[in-house]
């Protein structure tokens, strides 16, 4: 009974990746793989950093900077120092007033909200 027990897969358990949620044994690696808030995933803009999904948002407030630097770098090839891209970044972040740059959660989505606010810094300084 108890081989029985320690292999049945519709025995209910709780999640290997402490998620806290209760599913059948038979569903367990689906789940890990698939759905599981807790299951590890590398930073969607490059840096070194794994964490568990459910924590990007905060990984993406935390290190907007760093994220930042990695696109503006991309955006503008040539044309600007290490010291002039870390000045641009903390007057886009000034001038984001709806926080949008730290709700972007890939380098698609903070690529677009940077081109915006360059745009509307532009549009500022010729009026």
């Amino acid at each position: 009974m108890q081989d029985h027990d320690s292999a049945c897969p519709f025995k209910i358990l709780t999640c290997e990746q402490n998620c806290e949620k209760r599913l059948l044994r038979r569903d367990m690696d689906r789940h890990c793989v698939t759905v599981c808030p807790m299951r590890p995933m590398k930073c969607p803009f490059g840096c070194d950093s794994s964490f568990p999904e459910r924590n990007l948002e905060q990984h993406c407030i935390e290190f907007l900077q760093p994220h930042l630097l990695k696109v503006l770098q991309v955006i503008h090839k040539k044309g600007f120092t290490v010291d002039g891209l870390k000045d641009h970044a903390v007057l886009l972040e000034k001038y984001d007033s709806d926080g949008k740059l730290a709700k972007s959660l890939d380098a698609r989505s903070l690529t677009n909200v940077v081109k915006n606010l360059e745009a509307k810094m532009k549009d500022d300084d010729s009026s």
